[in-house]
């Protein structure tokens, strides 16, 4: 077989033209001359009797695998002429790619790249129709064929198996092949080759018949992946299918993928054209704040969720924390809401940090003299000036990110290289020894070492270069390790929380019940994972997270996102409405254990983000943690008198059927979590703090008599943002097909822009993704620092978790199939299918459906979520009012302590959970495909077959 390319002389016609025929010839079946194109891809398609001129890359694809096919008669290329009216009104005509002709009828195909008819749909469709009415009149059928059909696998493969067709092989070398395979049942065909050959200098013979022998459709295998290569043998005929799709299929299609491109283009403007909005707004009694569009003013509390606000016209009334924006004065805050703490540069995030604390203390003063304005200038060596601007800039943007120095423009170190090295070696053996050598004496090193050279630099750059250095590195080197280790280590004690919100504790356990199956109720699921976390100060459940999935970063996260996020819909989805407000908001510092699930890059950009200290206990130090480790005490005793418990070890569960008697569901587990944390947990009477908690938590917010409050807490106004970053993230690169991750290729018009860029900072680009749903991903753009949404390059028809994702790879991998994201996503459909059919009998396997069905819900309702209009903003951020209750001590940065329960009645070493490690995950979900070598391979008598 030869493709007959122009870009040589052929005979009979003149260089750089198809060989010239009349219109209509049999040869070629020519409505007009082939002519070469730009591209120089046009030609003659010979295979044997088989001569068709081709004008396009994809027409030749399209010859091959019509040829391929069984039954094919024979094509023709541009068989006739059709006349037909434009979408303007004027009158030309068109002709039509390929007429192929097939024992079941003759097909008349137009080839276009898909890309094209998605431009140019209205255009073409005239055209279409056309040749439609002109095929129906022959008694033809008419189909479009586009670019991803044939660039597909069985494309690649019909291709190579034509020219295998032509290759030497004698009719008893193929029936020896044929039989074998069919006697045998042997596995792939690389193993039928091997048993074939009877040495290494045959096996190129036999590869090569067994090739022949399934292009002669002999031996049968699956044509959808590659057969250069080990491909598994099938006892069943390949079900072809003639390529191509009506027009109505073709035009659902790109009408599809013309509303994705829409909903990506509406999703982008939605997002460019959304107001700059701080992510944190405070509330104070006294402020005015904007209510849809008239002013309010915030008159007291109602609840610990609720203010009373004073309209225009002097008229009080109820409204909720979320419904009320900010104000924001002209030409501040823009800058402020893009700035992101991982974007700052190691030098400013350490100025931020420096004036965060000083700066959040004024912020906290209801007065501030002059004495008090003086000593924070003095503290942070700034102006008084300079310090008011900071102090506007934290209260119109509270994060730790509004206080780092603004950029002017590029700056870059001025003295060249010389120079600079030999500053840097006098701070390495003058002032990084024990000898605690001064400023001055840096300085005359500096200036001998340069003087040799005839070169002086100024004293304040040898001070700024030596300012610059971290200041654990010069404390480590000037001081003993004993010296050190005090001076960088923080000082222990209890955990002293001053206020609501001011710490909140979390970790994750086994909730410690047998859960059934949500549609039957005859299967158990297994155990699920419970993530808790717990205000310090009120001893408040702010949120928990309940799931089948090993804990995580995606579980971690998301109970964090329950944490901050108003329970309004997470109560209406489970029919608890009479529960009530429970409260929620943004606190200070966050303190978890060492596990994977808290340790993790998500979680540390989420606390830099919204100025979260990040506190780790030590490991095996569960008395750190105590206030959470003893609330999760309180729940794994009451659930031991339910049916189903799995109690804490074997030997406590004796021969107890814990799955035979389970009777709750995962719905029904959360429904009675949140009924005994937030029904009648908060409204018991605690003993560590001598009162319920909701009720310490309202004493901590709204004005009692003789009672410190500190007012109403930080509310997260952007939950669509604040859902995303606490998804685990991913750095990746943009390629010109898109973004390549674990196999899977996601694509966005959002990516056009950066396709041929490389990241402004010279990194790779940050992704998250969700693994309730690996269908997309969120792109963070590096100029507008906003997430784009990105999703697969082929159409789904439904969301797919990334344990689904991961166990069709491992298949494919098995099998020694190439994991492409085709390949991936078939092999995905096709287990959903054999599982549709056979029910999962094992443990193993039903807590696999459960995570997958739980994906589902999850991914409905951050949905929703993402769904959600940006905050009604008129101008950027909000302003922070900055008289807030007096005396307010700020947050501790030093780091946790252990706490000492015995104003609880007891201690911390009294607790059953004490010393218990958190699991991480299910022996049972260690699972892995299975191994395909374990099969047998049979031995073949070759004196028992006959071969010439």
């Amino acid at each position: 077989m030869s493709d007959g390319l122009n870009r040589r002389k052929r005979p009979g016609g003149s260089k750089g033209r198809v060989p010239k025929r009349a219109p209509g010839d049999p040869a070629l079946g020519l409505a007009r001359e082939v002519r070469r194109n730009a591209l120089s891809i046009s030609g003659i398609f010979n295979h044997g009797s088989l001569s068709v001129a081709f004008e396009s890359g994809l027409e030749r694809k399209l010859i091959a695998v019509t040829g391929f096919i069984p039954g094919f008669k024979g094509a023709v290329t541009q068989p006739a002429r059709v006349g037909y009216t434009t979408a303007e009104g004027r009158n030309t005509t068109s002709f039509p790619d390929i007429l192929a002709s097939f024992e079941t009828g003759d097909i008349l195909y137009d080839v276009k790249p898909f890309k094209d008819l998605v431009t140019d749909w209205d255009k073409l469709l005239p055209k279409f129709e056309a040749a439609k009415e002109h095929a129906n009149s022959q008694g033809w059928e008419y189909r479009i064929v586009t670019d991803a059909e044939l660039e597909s696998a069985f494309s690649q493969n019909a291709d190579f198996l034509m020219k295998c067709r032509l290759s030497q092989c004698s009719e008893a070398d193929l029936q020896l092949a044929e039989d074998t395979a069919r006697t045998y049942k042997v596995a792939d065909t690389e193993a039928l080759a091997r048993l074939l050959a009877s040495d290494v200098v045959s096996l190129s013979h036999w590869q090569a018949t067994v090739m022949r022998a399934i292009a002669d459709f002999r031996i049968h295998v699956d044509l959808d992946q590659l057969v250069q290569g080990p491909v598994p043998i099938q006892q069943e005929p390949f079900q072809f299918r003639l390529p191509g799709q009506p027009i109505s299929v073709i035009d659902e299609q790109v009408q599809a993928f013309r509303r994705q491109l829409e909903h990506e283009a509406q999703q982008a403007a939605l997002i460019d054209n959304a107001p700059k909005v701080s992510p944190v707004l405070f509330i104070v009694p006294g402020e005015t704040y904007r209510l849809g569009d008239e002013f309010v003013t915030v008159s007291r509390f109602s609840n610990v969720t609720s203010v009373v606000v004073i309209g225009p016209q002097g008229n009080e009334r109820i409204v909720h924390l979320s419904e009320l924006q900010p104000i924001v004065p002209d030409g501040i805050g823009g800058e402020l809401v893009d700035r992101h703490w991982d974007k700052l540069t190691p030098q400013e995030q350490q100025i931020a940090s420096a004036r965060l604390a000083v700066v959040r203390d004024l912020a906290y003063r209801q007065n501030r003299p002059a004495p008090v304005i003086q000593e924070a200038a003095e503290k942070l060596n700034v102006s008084r000036s300079y310090l008011f601007r900071l102090l506007q800039r934290y209260e119109t943007v509270p994060m730790p990110s509004s206080l780092a120095p603004l950029r002017r423009g590029p700056k870059s170190k001025r003295l060249n290289e010389a120079v600079e090295a030999e500053i840097e070696a006098a701070i390495t053996n003058v002032m990084l020894t024990r000898q605690k050598n001064s400023l001055s004496t840096l300085q005359r090193a500096v200036e001998g070492r340069l003087a040799k050279v005839g070169m002086k630099v100024s004293k304040a750059t040898i001070r700024r270069r030596y300012m610059a250095k971290d200041p654990r590195i010069l404390i480590a080197a000037r001081n003993s390790p004993g010296a050190a280790r005090q001076l960088l280590e923080m000082e222990r004690g209890k955990h002293r929380a001053h206020f609501p919100l001011h710490e909140v504790q979390i970790d994750s356990t086994w909730f410690d019940l047998f859960l059934r199956d949500e549609e039957d109720r005859l299967t158990t699921s297994g155990r699920a994972y419970l993530t808790v976390a717990i205000c310090v100060f009120s001893r408040v459940v702010l949120g928990f997270h309940l799931s089948f999935r090993p804990v995580g970063a995606a579980t971690a996260g998301q109970c964090i996102y329950n944490c901050i996020s108003p329970k309004d819909r997470f109560l209406r989805e489970l029919g608890l409405e009479e529960l009530g407000e429970v409260p929620h908001g943004l606190f200070w510092v966050l303190h978890a254990d060492g596990g994977r699930e808290f340790n993790n890059s998500s979680i540390a950009s989420f606390a830099s983000t919204y100025d979260v200290s990040f506190h780790l206990r030590p490991i095996l130090k569960p008395n750190w943690g105590g206030h959470i480790e003893s609330l999760l005490d309180k729940v794994a005793d009451r659930l031991k008198s339910m049916l189903g418990a799995s109690f804490s070890n074997a030997a406590e569960r004796d021969d107890y059927d814990s799955e035979a008697k389970a009777v709750m569901t995962l719905f029904d587990a959360k429904r009675w979590l949140a009924k005994f944390f937030w029904g009648e947990y908060h409204n018991a009477y605690h003993s560590g703090i001598g009162m319920s908690p909701l009720e310490k938590f309202a004493q901590g917010l709204l004005p009692q008599s003789g009672a410190f409050a500190a007012g109403a807490p930080r509310i997260c106004k952007d939950l669509r943002r604040l859902m995303i970053e606490l998804l685990p993230k991913y750095f990746v690169t943009v390629q010109p097909y898109g973004i390549r991750l674990d196999y899977m290729v996601y694509t966005s018009i959002a990516l056009q822009a950066w396709r041929h860029r490389p990241h402004p900072n010279g990194q790779k680009f940050e992704v998250r993704r969700d693994p309730d749903d690996v269908t997309r991903i969120w792109f963070l753009d590096p100029l507008s620092n906003k997430y784009l949404e990105c999703t697969f390059a082929h159409v789904i028809e439904r969301p797919y978790s990334k344990e689904q994702i991961e166990e069709a790879l491992e298949y494919c991998k098995a099998k020694g199939w190439e994991p492409t994201t085709d390949r991936i996503l078939r092999t995905r459909r096709q287990m959903d299918e054999e599982e549709q059919t056979a029910r999962q009998k094992t443990l193993k396997a039903r807590r696999k459906a459960a995570v997958n069905k739980e994906a589902v819900v999850n991914v409905t309702r951050r949905n929703e979520i993402l769904t959600l209009p940006p905050p009604d903003q008129a101008t950027s951020p909000p302003v922070i009012a900055a008289d807030l209750i007096p005396l307010l001590p700020p947050p501790k940065s030093a780091e946790t302590q252990p706490v000492n329960l015995d104003a609880e009645g007891g201690t911390p070493g009294d607790s059953p959970r004490a010393n218990e490690r958190t699991p991480r995950r299910a022996e049972d979900e260690q699972s892995g495909p299975a191994d395909t070598r374990a099969q047998q391979r049979p031995v073949l008598d070759l004196s028992k077959l006959r071969r010439r």
